[in-house]
């Protein structure tokens, strides 16, 4: 049994860096008091009962706390309860920013928002201004010039500097003119700043599921890649992106551990074990 266990969390800290924003925490996962508090933008905790529940979309104020919540949430200056893509309301000055109003419904098709499984593939893309930089399922696109390929995922920085546009896009990328120019992909090392930090590296896909984590090492002032098994029940959730939780009620006690529902039971083995 613990061999079994043994191998199950190497293989979660082995590709954990790389957060899932579909696999958000619920209130109800945050189990640790601290936790839960920490999320208080979305979550409330009931004293009498010792349990975290959701905050109505209502009462949460801010943008990026609401976009937090997207299976429950949808914000248009203001945060409401999300049904589906097509109920979002769209005005003139939020111009194909669905994306802005729900991470679910990132294209607009007017007149709707449309959600993320009926966007397009790169592949079936024939319009090289619509191809370089568009969000699909699998990545993001590129248009390579190359006849036979045309629209294809992105799969490095230097792709987007070599090829016609000589671009480097800096939500994935960093330019560099050491030696020589360079566009390549950024690294959590790059941020000098702990607010910078805490967003993470974007990278090319799939949709939802490329933040590369990153947290602020206080003792030495930098920025370094996220890994749950360095991490203490004060930092696991929050410099998470709110992917991660700790286990147990104690904070002594529990680890750090996705909220995604394939790996709960590992969660739960380990609290009983602890």
């Amino acid at each position: 049994m613990m061999s079994i266990l043994t191998i199950a969390l190497c293989i979660t800290f082995i590709t954990s860096t790389t957060f899932n924003l579909y696999q958000i925490c619920n209130c109800s996962q945050l189990i640790f008091q601290y936790d839960c508090l920490s999320a208080g933008l979305v979550c409330n905790w009931d004293y009498d009962n010792n349990e975290c529940y959701d905050k109505p979309c209502s009462d949460i104020y801010y943008q990026t706390a609401c976009l937090q919540q997207p299976q429950r949430c949808y914000w248009s200056r203001g945060c409401y309860n999300f049904t589906q893509c097509g109920d979002l309301v769209y005005t003139s000055s939020f111009y194909s920013e669905c994306h802005g109003y729900n991470y679910y419904c990132p294209e607009f098709q007017p007149p709707d928002c449309i959600r993320v499984y009926s966007i397009q593939n790169c592949s079936s893309i024939t319009n090289p201004n619509t191809c370089n930089y568009y969000q699909s399922m699998e990545g993001i696109c590129i248009w390579t010039g190359i006849i036979g390929q045309g629209c294809t995922l992105a799969q490095s920085c230097a792709q987007f500097f070599n090829n016609g546009t000589r671009s480097c896009p800096q939500k994935y990328c960093y330019y560099s003119q050491d030696k020589f120019e360079t566009c390549a992909p950024k690294q959590c090392s790059n941020y000098l700043e702990e607010i910078q930090c805490a967003q993470g590296i974007q990278t090319f896909g799939p949709y939802l599921k490329n933040i590369v984590g990153c947290y602020w090492n206080s003792e030495q002032n930098v920025c370094q890649e996220y890994a749950p098994s360095q991490m203490n029940h004060a930092n696991c959730y929050p410099y998470s992106r709110g992917t991660y939780h700790w286990s147990n009620t104690d904070e002594k006690k529990g680890n750090c551990v996705p909220c995604s529902q394939q790996l709960l039971i590992i969660s739960i083995i380990l609290t009983i074990l602890i």
